[in-house]
């Protein structure tokens, strides 16, 4: 299953400036046959450039955040969010 990912911030600096990237994850499938996958296995088969950051990241579907265990769909809106400061 692929998913796309929007990268922000030092995320996407980390890709060369790519404002996201698609990431290939093994799909379960639902009681209706649709393909997902969790947001803890997203974040594991992320690019090893982006690890990291992902382990200090907030992760929104569909303008949301997410927990780890919620499912994503492949035609859903993921957003990689890292930490933020500010004063």
């Amino acid at each position: 299953m692929l998913v796309r990912v929007l990268l922000f911030a030092a995320c996407r600096r980390a890709v060369e400036n790519k404002d996201s990237i698609v990431v290939e994850v093994p799909a379960e499938l639902d009681n209706d046959g649709r393909e997902y996958c969790t947001v803890e296995t997203l974040r594991k088969r992320l690019p090893e450039v982006l690890q990291k950051l992902a382990a200090h990241s907030a992760v929104a579907v569909n303008l949301e955040y997410a927990e780890a265990w919620q499912r994503v769909y492949s035609q859903d809106e993921v957003a990689l969010i890292p930490p933020v400061s500010g004063g």
